[in-house]
């Protein structure tokens, strides 16, 4: 029995090993066979594999490093410097003639680069000026018993800006963008970044705003922000300057001899509470689109509000009354920081004055829009943006930007001329009109074309100031 089962057990295991015998060398025979009788590589590929084959090489062209390579090494800082110049030759503000005129330059200029295609994309949006010239009215003043013109101190309104720039006609004047007309006048009182906790606390201290014109710092919230919390504590009108203890380095020289603001300087801006066409809310600024009327409008700030440079805060701030205001308040001019209301010394009784002639009116903005159409997926986007408007010259914010985004027209649009490459997907070149008004060119092209942003769009990069000391 044993020796059986032995013998068995023996035979069923010679039945396994020659069947995988068998099996390997059917295997090895039918690989050999297949080998030899293969035939010519590629003939199997049909049509459709062969253009699978060559979406597949192509998508992967974009990532190499030869191309990468090539670009970065044809970026010339020569040429950007050269475009900086012209580009900020003369002040440029937004719905301008130079502002259409740097529009079309641009638009002609990425053509001959090599883009595929650049369009001017309108639309008609509300802007805010000032008297435009040097010499328009916009000031504040401190005056005798609120009698005007009899001022006892005038603010300085020199742009001190490089000699060769000096008589631009077209620079505009120190102004809040959106800030009603008006011409209050009343007692200061120094309200540090005019967050609300900065009025709750004068409200603390028994400092009433109401009637009162009130001096701000800038930084630490908007100008249209300030505006309102100056306006909801009862203040007819709001003053902003530049802190020098927040703009400037320690020690540092002021400009031309250094990078430090020069106390004659401060900040042109927008006070718009929103980003967007006012009158055009959520969707585009389109010419033929509804508008709503202008007394609906509840984005703009209440009161009236104007920049000055620190030298005249410095003024305004050592002739005020009133408590000594708390050690965060303090900046690093050379004064006891007071709270006001009102002003002490030789200057008691005396009044500041806010004259503020800034208007809206409906302009047309460009933005200029260019695209290197991709060879695989056209349809999807890959975006390069910056906005070329500016208050005046704006040769670092941002028309250094616009310097450097042409430079990179001209290397990509080079690339595809020469039939040396075409991207994955298209490249679009984005130059933003109206931006320093309140993001207002991108955020209508935004409206207008948000379906396509948001199904298309891979991937979106911005610049903004271009440059670093």
């Amino acid at each position: 029995m044993y020796l059986f089962h032995r013998c068995h057990i023996m035979s069923k295991g010679r039945y396994i090993l020659l069947a995988v015998v068998c099996g390997a060398v059917a295997f090895a025979l039918g690989v050999i066979i297949g080998w030899f009788s293969k035939p010519e590589t590629g003939s199997v590929l049909t049509d459709e594999d062969r253009a699978a084959l060559d979406r597949y090489r192509a998508s992967i062209e974009d990532a190499d490093e030869a191309i990468s390579d090539h670009i970065l090494a044809n970026i010339d800082a020569e040429r950007i410097r050269e475009n900086l110049r012209v580009l900020s030759a003369k002040s440029h503000m937004a719905g301008t003639p130079p502002d259409h005129e740097m529009a079309e330059l641009l638009r002609r200029r990425w053509l001959e680069n090599g883009l595929d295609e650049v369009r001017l994309v309108p639309y008609d949006i509300l802007l805010s000026y000032p008297p435009l010239g040097r010499e328009g009215p916009n000031n504040t003043a401190v005056t005798v018993d609120g009698a005007d013109p009899a001022r006892e101190y005038e603010d300085t309104r020199t742009l001190h800006i490089e000699p060769e720039y000096q008589d631009d006609p077209d620079a505009v004047q120190f102004f809040n963008a959106y800030s009603p007309a008006g011409h209050p006048v009343g007692d200061l009182v120094f309200a540090n970044y005019g967050r609300l906790q900065d009025f709750d606390y004068l409200k603390q201290v028994g400092v009433n705003c109401t009637g009162k014109i009130v001096l701000m710092k800038y930084r630490s919230g908007g100008r249209g922000t300030k505006a309102k919390n100056a306006a909801s504590a009862g203040a007819i009108g709001a003053i902003l300057y530049p802190e020098p203890a927040d703009t400037n380095e320690p020690g540092g020289k002021v400009y031309p001899d250094g990078w430090n603001l020069p106390g004659t300087g401060t900040e042109r801006g927008s006070a718009l509470l929103e980003p967007g066409d006012p009158l055009t809310p959520g969707y585009p600024a389109t010419e033929f689109a509804y508008r709503l009327p202008e007394e609906e409008i509840t984005v703009f700030p209440s009161i009236p509000l104007h920049p000055i440079g620190y030298n005249d805060a410095q003024e305004y701030l050592s002739h005020l009354d009133g408590d000594i205001a708390p050690a965060g308040w303090n900046g690093s001019l050379p004064i006891t920081y007071r709270l006001g209301p009102g002003f002490t010394g030789d200057w008691s009784g005396r009044k500041v004055a806010l004259h503020v002639y800034t208007n809206t009116t409906i302009r047309r903005v460009y933005n200029v829009v260019g695209m290197i159409k991709g060879r695989l997926e056209s349809d999807r986007y890959v975006m390069l943006g910056n906005h070329y408007d500016s208050w005046v010259q704006g040769a670092i914010d941002d028309t250094s930007s616009t310097a450097i985004s042409l430079e990179l027209t001209r290397v990509f649009g080079g690339l595809v001329r020469n039939d040396n490459w075409r991207p994955r997907r298209s490249i679009v070149f984005a130059a933003w009109g109206a931006e320093e008004f309140a993001l207002l060119g991108s955020i209508e092209y935004v409206e207008q074309f948000t379906d396509i942003i948001k199904e298309r769009m891979v991937a979106y990069i911005n610049m903004d100031i271009g440059v670093s000391d």
